[in-house]
């Protein structure tokens, strides 16, 4: 979710849901969400009543358009559009694929509406999860980060774990659980290797929680992030994508962190 995408919500085909400040200061997160759930309510109706292509009166008639229900739905969701900012399509990574952190103002306004954490599926992102710390200065800007303040990312999406796999998963598999708290998110899983990971996320401590996990870090003269730890060891996997999907690994012990 890029902060666009918190201010506009489609309707009757455009997108001009909070586009002036006053209405920005009006509507919180809860009614952008409900304005929109509502918004694809209905275009799911409209695509039941009109589920196919209309067709042009004549083959001569050049200026008649076609059309069927949800055509604005679908321009929400389809990769090839460029309509609206869409929350199914967001994409929290630079065009290098690395991670990329979101606006400060989007943040700001997250930790406003009480969101702290979001979990995503879409985008596809290596052999396990994804975690991207956001954090927002304590005392404004250039301030030191605080680690009570922010939102963090997990992006869970992990279809293209192993390229090498008919599936492109293979043997990947991994999950999030957040307890009922919704502090804590506990993941687990197998990479392509066959290999274990196992972490917590608490969000706002210093303890109880891996430091270690979503920070970027330098190795072998480049940027790396640290994508997770191996279960029952004092290891951890690095990945650095680049070229938009290539996606290299390595397995470092936690002093070479320090």
């Amino acid at each position: 979710m890029h902060v666009q995408e918190y201010r506009y919500t489609p309707k009757m085909g455009l997108h001009a849901f909070a586009q002036s400040p006053e209405m920005e200061r009006q509507v919180d997160l809860l009614q952008w969400t409900e304005r929109l759930n509502e918004w694809k309510k209905t275009q799911f109706e409209e695509w039941v009543a009109h589920p196919y292509w209309t067709s042009p009166q004549s083959e001569q008639d050049s200026s008649a358009i076609r059309w069927r229900g949800a055509n604005a739905f679908q321009d929400y969701v389809l990769i090839e559009s460029v309509a609206v900012p869409s929350v199914v399509l967001g994409r929290h990574l630079q065009s290098s694929g690395m991670p990329l952190q979101m606006p400060l103002e989007l943040v700001e306004m997250l930790n406003k509406n009480g969101i702290r954490r979001i979990i995503v599926g879409h985008t596809p992102h290596g052999n396990c999860p994804t975690v991207i710390h956001n954090a927002v200065p304590t005392g404004g800007s250039g301030s030191a980060s605080s680690a009570t303040c922010g939102v963090e990312l997990i992006m869970a999406d992990t279809s293209y774990s192993d390229m090498s796999a008919d599936d492109n998963r293979g043997v990947a598999v991994s999950e999030v659980i957040v307890d009922k708290t919704g502090n804590q998110a506990h993941v687990h899983g197998i990479i392509q290797t066959g290999e274990h990971i196992e972490y917590s996320l608490l969000l706002g401590a210093t303890s109880g929680t891996d430091l270690y996990i979503g920070n970027l870090v330098a190795y072998e003269g480049k940027e790396w992030f640290v994508k997770a730890k191996f279960k029952g060891r004092d290891d951890y996997l690095l990945s650095r994508v680049w070229d938009g999907f290539k996606v290299d690994y390595r397995t470092v012990t936690k002093a070479e962190l320090l």
